[in-house]
């Protein structure tokens, strides 16, 4: 089942927002004084401080123009190399797939031999806010090119650059290579010693937040726990940095509601971090899920409560999503498969525009009773399950406790119907031995 995820801070595919982040910027403060008066006055009383103001604009062209031309002008090259060099390898594989064959391993070589060369340039500049900005954006580009040598890149700019912002936007994508490289205790580690590396909290924010979906992804609830729990001491002004409590494993104490967040904390990192602890504490298999209630479209009232003695499938999804609408089959599927029984199709829908929503459901003809909030998005039942990306799907049993979560949509049928009550045996069917 395929996936649409929301934003969960600052997302860098290929380094874009990383680079506006880390633009070149030249402070151009007036020469005379401040404000047209003083410029105009200077100007005509003294043409000699005319000529000094011409050669400074000049001067500082010809610096921004170097500033432009090194080496970040250098990367910017090799970034537009490593683009046509993907380009390539993206059509090598659509006609090896078109022709029944596997791809020349040419475009990949020629990708690896650009982001040698952005390490070497990276390593040229090192130690200087060019160095991060490169190095940053060389473990970007090598996310799609040899993932093996993440965890080596990572450490090096753990080692390298602990307090700089460049870590603002590759966190994000620890838990995704966790994923492709399996080395779980060594992420765990590494993030472990940037939280007492790095003397930033936004980093310290995100680097434990990264360790605690690393741990959820793997079923390790108390140390998720832990480390989110971190992220909420971090954000808060009594976070204690530099002290024996800033590793990720051992458990930090509990953070105290209400507590004011440091100025330079961000609080969407504890926001989110709540979230999962919620989400540990109460939306586990096994456990009854949370009850609300809402609104349908068309004006009744709602609530899971409502539904107990039937199978519940807990659909939070979008309009506009389109793993979201290759799922529907498989709903219509399971309602047709289940008609009479009882099994309830729940839908949230997390879109801003209503007629959005509905234009979806009348012409896909999506089954299911069907509610949704005017916040869209920001949707409180969704918020109360912790919803990052959509298709979310909660499979509850006839007493409201959660069943599944992780589900795809050929598994539905199948799932719904070791949770469905088995008929009673019809009287007279069974034989009896003479």
């Amino acid at each position: 089942m395929g996936f649409c995820l929301l934003p969960a801070g600052v997302r860098g595919v290929g380094g874009s927002s990383l680079r506006a982040s880390r633009a070149v910027v030249v402070d151009r403060k007036p020469f005379f004084g401040s404000g047209n008066r003083n410029v105009n006055r200077g100007v005509s009383r003294a043409p000699g401080r005319f000529w000094v103001f011409v050669l400074l604009v000049a001067v500082t062209g010809v610096r921004e123009r170097a500033a432009v031309a090194g080496p970040r002008q250098d990367f910017a090259k090799l970034e537009a190399e490593m683009e046509d060099a993907a380009n390539e390898y993206r059509s090598a594989v659509a006609a090896a797939r078109a022709a029944g064959g596997e791809p020349a391993p040419a475009p990949v070589d020629r990708r690896k031999e650009i982001l040698q060369k952005m390490d070497a340039l990276a390593a040229s500049v090192l130690g200087t806010a060019d160095g991060a900005f490169i190095a940053g954006q060389s473990y970007l580009w090598a996310l799609g090119v040899e993932y093996g040598s993440m965890l080596a890149r990572f450490e090096r700019l753990v080692e390298q650059y602990p307090d700089d912002p460049v870590f603002d936007d590759i966190l994000d994508d620890l838990p995704e290579q966790f994923y492709k490289t399996g080395t779980y205790d060594a992420w765990i580690r590494v993030l472990d010693r940037l939280v007492g590396a790095t003397g930033r909290l936004r980093t310290k924010s995100a680097a434990a937040f990264a360790a605690g979906r690393i741990h959820l992804a793997v079923e390790k609830l108390p140390l998720a726990k832990s480390a989110f729990e971190r992220v909420i001491n971090v954000a808060t002004a009594e976070a204690r940095e530099g002290s024996a409590s800033d590793g990720l494993n051992p458990a930090p104490a509990k953070p105290e509601k209400g507590k004011p967040l440091a100025p330079d904390a961000p609080a969407d990192f504890a926001e989110m971090a709540r979230g999962y602890i919620f989400e540990i504490e109460h939306l586990q298999v096994g456990m009854p899920a949370p009850d609300f209630a809402a609104k349908t479209l068309d004006g009744r009232e709602v609530s899971l409560k409502s539904l107990r003695g039937k199978v519940v499938l807990l659909d939070f999804w979008a309009s506009w999503c389109v793993p979201c609408l290759q799922e529907i089959p498989h709903l219509q599927a399971a309602a047709a498969h289940f008609a009479g029984q009882p099994f309830e199709i729940l839908g949230i829908g997390m879109d801003n525009d209503r007629q959005a929503l509905e234009n979806v459901l009348r012409s896909h003809k999506v089954p299911g009773t069907h509610t949704w909030d005017p916040r869209g998005g920001e949707n409180p039942i969704g918020k109360l399950y912790n919803v990052r990306g959509y298709p979310t799907w909660f499979l509850l049993d006839d007493k409201g406790v959660i069943r599944k979560r992780t589900l795809k949509g050929p598994q539905l049928i199948a799932a719904v119907e070791e949770l469905l009550p088995k008929p009673a045996p019809a009287a007279g069917s069974e034989r009896t031995n003479p």
